[in-house]
């Protein structure tokens, strides 16, 4: 028989609230005023479906969040998106230039090797045996 426990009792059972609570959990006293307020009871008296309620609470709480951001902070976020646009477009073109600047290297020595073989095939004619005075007698010690 299974333990009968609070801890295991209550172990996998959900503590937060949640879309489909029901209404008396969530009402809110007279006192309480504000768009949030009013807009949460139209929409959980208009029958609305738990994923239409959560899509609503978050932008609700999104909006009261916008609500709190100054214009430094604005100025700030826009600031770093366009500063990390910015690098990140310095940082591939200098990557690209790099790779541009390798592949004309690369191109600019084949071609001088190329050219310079032709070069010496037609000025640098082999002669048939070297004049007398240029041979250089080896003398080999036998010991």
């Amino acid at each position: 028989m299974p333990s009968r426990s609070p801890a295991d009792a209550t172990r996998f059972t959900a503590t937060g609230p949640h879309a489909s609570s029901s209404l008396h959990q969530f009402t809110r006293s007279a006192t309480t005023t504000g768009a949030a307020t009013a807009t949460e009871a139209a929409g959980i008296a208009g029958g609305e479906t738990p994923q239409k309620r959560i899509a609503r609470l978050r932008e609700d709480a999104r909006m009261k969040k916008m609500e709190k951001i100054t214009l430094m902070d604005k100025l700030y976020v826009h600031g770093r998106v366009w500063a990390d646009w910015a690098h990140r477009a310095t940082a591939f073109g200098l990557i690209g230039a790099t790779i541009l600047c390798g592949g004309v290297t690369v191109f600019a020595l084949t071609q001088m090797i190329i050219y310079n073989r032709g070069l010496k095939k037609k000025y640098v004619r082999p002669h048939p045996s070297p004049p007398p005075s240029y041979i250089i007698y080896s003398v080999s010690a036998e010991v």
